[in-house]
């Protein structure tokens, strides 16, 4: 799927290690689109490289393109996440 807007928050890249032991980095992207009448927003997840390389500014217009993905959590809670696999 794909989502066009303006980046309106970069969060911090954070560092994590696997239960297998591998470590791996996440930064999540807030994405507005206006170009509507009622504005759509969503956070994208970038994972590993994609993560490390990214480069977008605030109030930079981006295309993320992404997969949903769903988890639950140790207390069956489920939550989704928009996995990004490709921002520029």
């Amino acid at each position: 799927m794909d989502f066009t807007g303006i980046v309106t928050h970069i969060g911090e890249r954070e560092t994590f290690t696997s239960a297998n032991g591998k470590e791996f980095s996440r930064r999540s992207i807030t994405l507005r689109n206006d170009d509507q009448q009622y504005p759509d927003t969503v956070v994208v997840s970038l994972k590993s490289e994609p993560a490390q390389s990214f480069s977008g500014t605030l109030g930079q217009r981006m295309t993320a393109r992404f997969n949903f993905r769903a988890f639950q959590s140790k207390d069956g809670i489920w939550f989704n996440r928009l996995e990004c696999w490709r921002i520029d």
